[in-house]
């Protein structure tokens, strides 16, 4: 997407990129991932190895990649998510001016490392799904989450006046001094919102990137699951049976309402 990238001041070009990567045990999505990392214009990579066991460590340092690799190991979660805390970590170690949340399963299109940051302080960029070596089922249900995902681009900002934003999000370093990720579900929104408080200018570039992992896999299931269960047993039993049934029949997950059920049962026993 030509038209979203600008001529970069002199300015910009002095100053560096980071790319903050959390990794839990992603050995085989890296293998296929990492090859597109060399192409990428960072300064350097911030690797926050989550609790790994596998070979995760070993392929990206044996990649050679382009530019400075630091590791950080995480042991130890005290959020109830988890995401948000590793990211935390990374985005806090990183020596870049400016800070790209990536991850072992986004497919980067290198337009989103060459914007102009003149005008705003927060980005986040267009992620479509492109699952790999799966059956109709997931493609179907791919398709659809996509088609949402555009509908909701579209009507949201005119319904509720407030920005679409993405989970692959990139910031100034400077914004840290005012907002921090906090734990929760979908950080990236809640990192907008708060900055946007604080008076920072956010910019949503429509430049297409990939999330690769199949869907109906660990990836959605298991964050929808993960945050039924939790709304479920912390007061929320009062969780809305139609936010339930929205999200099952939306993307087309029964997981989500089999958890839900699961949870309300937990809770009465």
């Amino acid at each position: 997407m030509v038209s979203a990238v600008a001529k970069i001041s002199e300015e910009e070009i002095k100053m560096k990129i980071s790319g903050i990567i959390p990794v839990h045990n992603e050995e085989k999505m890296l293998s296929f991932t990492l090859p597109f990392y060399r192409t990428y214009a960072l300064d350097e990579l911030v690797v926050v190895l989550d609790r790994c066991t596998d070979k995760s460590e070993n392929l990206i340092s044996d990649a050679h990649l382009p530019y400075n690799v630091r590791f950080i190991r995480f042991t130890k979660h005290s959020w109830k998510f988890p995401i948000p805390e590793v990211l935390n970590a990374g985005f806090s170690a990183a020596k870049g001016d400016f800070l790209y949340s990536l991850a072992a399963d986004f497919l980067c299109d290198t337009a989103i490392f060459k914007i102009d940051w003149n005008g705003f302080d927060i980005a986040s960029f267009t992620i479509l799904n492109y699952p790999l070596n799966v059956g109709f089922r997931v493609k179907l249900k791919t398709y659809w989450m996509d088609l949402y995902r555009k509908i909701y681009d579209v009507l949201y900002p005119k319904l509720s006046g407030k920005p679409s934003v993405y989970g692959l999000y990139a910031f100034r370093k400077s914004v840290l001094n005012s907002c921090r990720v906090i734990d929760g579900p979908g950080e990236e929104v809640t990192f907008v919102k708060d900055a946007a408080k604080q008076g920072f200018r956010y910019k949503l570039f429509r430049i297409r990137n990939y999330h690769v992992r199949p869907l109906g896999g660990a990836a959605t299931v298991h964050s929808l699951r993960t945050r039924l269960d939790y709304e479920s047993r912390k007061e929320t039993s009062k969780y809305p049976l139609w936010k339930v049934l929205g999200h099952a029949v939306l993307f087309l997950s029964p997981d989500a309402w089999r958890e839900y059920v699961r949870a309300r049962m937990m809770l009465k026993s």
